[in-house]
């Protein structure tokens, strides 16, 4: 058995150290390249489990602080209604999701068209 007076407790926490697993498996799921028909396939099927999705918006920016080499871009896509007002999912927070990538593919450069962000009607 041991003694709490001879063990010496690491200056980590539990709570510390699951959040760094955490956060190493979030960046694993950083993706090399997002294409635009897997955005579009994403938006239809949220629209299926919410009918009052319209639209989106998607907005690509640079990463200026990336985290490996996956982490170049980041993409947030986020659901609009017919009014073009974000879908919230509690009265507060929007509903959409953020993506981490390398690169996007060459029709979701082509859909941008040197903007950052971008509607796109369903």
């Amino acid at each position: 058995m041991i003694n709490d007076k001879e063990f010496n407790y690491s200056s980590v926490s539990v709570d510390d150290f699951a959040d760094a697993v955490a956060e190493v498996l979030h960046r694993k799921s950083y993706k090399e390249i997002v294409t635009f028909k897997e955005i579009v396939a994403y938006a239809i099927e949220e629209k299926r489990k919410n009918p009052t999705i319209v639209s989106f918006v998607i907005s690509v920016k640079k990463n200026y602080e990336p985290q490996n080499e996956n982490d170049k871009f980041i993409i947030i896509q986020g659901f609009l209604d017919s009014k073009n007002k974000p879908i919230s999912i509690d009265g507060k927070d929007s509903e959409s999701r953020i993506l981490h990538t390398r690169t996007i593919d060459k029709k979701f450069v082509e859909v941008l068209d040197g903007a950052g962000t971008k509607i796109i009607k369903l």
